[in-house]
């Protein structure tokens, strides 16, 4: 739609928001930032320790994995 005065563009469209390239740039690179976040490599378990128990014909079997990171405070995401 085509509007000779911007003031009529925004009565159009009441939720519309205006931003300048400068604002839609900072905005853009804040998103990528935090998508790569919510991305991070994912570290395997660095060490695996298996303990199994036959109870009749079942296997009880407890798994302890340890990993290593690299800053204290690290969210690690085991593939199960």
């Amino acid at each position: 739609m085509v509007c000779d005065n911007i003031k009529d563009a925004v009565q159009l469209f009441p939720r519309f928001y205006l931003l300048t390239p400068e604002q839609y740039k900072e905005m853009a690179d804040r998103i990528s930032t935090l998508e790569r976040q919510l991305k991070a490599d994912r570290k395997l378990p660095h060490t695996c320790k298996l303990r199994g128990t036959v109870k009749g014909d079942l296997l009880d079997l407890e798994v302890e994995l340890f990993f290593k990171t690299d800053q204290p405070g690290t969210l690690v995401f085991p593939r199960l």
